[in-house]
């Protein structure tokens, strides 16, 4: 057997052992008592089982498989380390991860571009299966079925929502030339742009006394147009490596006119989330609109591509009539996982959203948003409760559904604070650019 084909079949182990945890909670809570009884044995265990491992990968040996007295997750975690150090990364393809099915279940795995600190906090928790894969994620291609909000058919215009709406796949983002660089380009700190416009600019909701919000333009494009162009530039001169603007605040016109301006004036961004806004699908002329927001480079090429999959209902005016999306996706860089997410999509009372992100736990989380003061609260105790037990960062831009920005907390937020304390820190008109430190 060649050491590709060795380490195949160990790659397939590597994920039936996850699986195995994934599928029976119950016996990692059992497993990591019998680690915390005596630490330092079951290192000693897990190390002398790594050294195994590479013998037998390396040399063609027997593999130490079925000795008594090694538990399964110390099994999982020996693995983990093996798969990272042998250097033959094409089996995690950087294109996109080949399928594995355990249980008639597919998984996608994957090497991480940053490994996960063993010194953060987060990272020891109990009771989190995703805290023994220091080098690697492991996810499902399709999380669990998720409810459609929405009517199959608007009885109003006869239009359908999408009939694929029934479960939300995960989506791997290739690990491109800049997602390795973005770390050695943004140096040490990272510093962020939030931009809101408080110029009196709505969306034009045509059916809103029905209690409809679909948009298909903004009520004063040319204005939002110059509020725009002016965010743009103050972030240029404030050196900023990544910009992002809020939820339905950007029509695809002036979107469309970001990309461009990326394009020709050559700013210095790394990344861009030129908003977001409903969009129709000109392939399915029968479907509600999406609300759909882009990630892309500094010169206006997509990355990936976002459309909301919770709309807005009791904290508007009226409710969000759109055909929900039905994927998530996470893009490997040298800054972590990064993701993205619109609105209810990041926050969300149901409790298959936490899940969602609990079992996904990005490092970054980049949110376009429009929500009142309230809406705003149940953020920043979603952005909480995803660091303090996953280390996400989340970045937050907000547009609030009517003409003036209420309060201090209106804009949005980081968190934690650009100092690393765990608090959010509010943005304004006045303080836009962030400076994060990096690890």
């Amino acid at each position: 057997m060649t050491e590709w084909m060795r380490y195949q079949d160990l790659y397939e182990r590597f994920i039936e052992c996850y699986v195995g945890f994934d599928t029976a909670p119950n016996r990692l809570t059992s497993q990591e008592n019998r680690r915390t009884e005596n630490e330092a044995a079951w290192e000693s265990k897990r190390e002398a089982l790594v050294e195994r491992i590479t013998h037998a990968l390396e040399n063609d040996g027997p593999w130490p498989v079925g000795r008594v007295g090694i538990p399964d997750l110390m099994w999982l975690a020996a693995l983990d380390e093996v798969l990272s150090r042998t250097g033959l990364e094409d089996m995690v393809q950087r294109e996109q991860p080949k399928l594995h099915v355990v249980h008639g279940r597919e998984w996608r795995a994957f090497l991480r571009e940053v490994p996960l600190s063993p010194a953060r906090p987060h990272a020891v928790q109990g009771g989190h299966l995703r805290n023994w894969l220091r080098h690697h994620m492991i996810v499902p291609l399709v999380y669990p079925p998720y409810p459609v909000l929405d009517p199959k058919v608007d009885p109003e215009s006869g239009l359908m929502t999408d009939p694929d709406q029934e479960r939300l796949r995960i989506e791997i983002a290739p690990s491109t030339h800049l997602a390795r660089a973005l770390k050695k380009q943004a140096g040490g700190e990272l510093k962020v742009w939030l931009g809101t416009f408080p110029d009196g600019v709505m969306p034009d909701w045509p059916n809103i006394s029905q209690g409809r919000c679909t948009s298909a333009r903004l009520d004063d494009p040319d204005t939002r147009r110059c509020s725009i162009l002016q965010s743009l530039e103050q972030a240029q001169e404030a050196g900023a490596h990544v910009v992002i603007l809020p939820e339905l605040a950007v029509c695809p016109t002036l979107r469309d006119e970001i990309l461009a301006w990326l394009d020709m004036h050559e700013p210095g961004f790394l990344l861009v989330v030129p908003g977001s806004y409903h969009e129709a699908d000109p392939n399915h002329p029968e479907r509600l609109p999406c609300n759909r927001a882009w990630l892309c480079d500094g010169s206006g090429g997509v990355i990936v591509a976002h459309e909301k999959f919770i709309p807005f209902k009791k904290d508007h005016p009226c409710h969000e009539l759109i055909t929900p999306g039905n994927r998530v996706t996470l893009w490997r860089t040298a800054l972590g996982v990064i993701s993205l997410a619109i609105c209810r999509d990041f926050c969300e009372e149901e409790g298959w959203v936490r899940q969602l992100w609990d079992m996904l736990a990005p490092e970054w989380l980049l949110v376009p948003s429009m929500s009142n003061d309230g809406g705003i609260g149940a953020h920043v105790l979603q952005a909480k409760h995803l660091y303090n037990t996953c280390g996400t960062r989340t970045l937050l831009p907000n547009q609030t559904p009517g003409k003036n920005f209420t309060s201090d907390t209106s804009h949005g937020f980081i968190y934690p604070s650009a100092s690393g304390a765990t608090t959010q820190e509010w943005i304004s008109p006045d303080d836009r650019l962030k400076k994060l430190i990096l690890p």
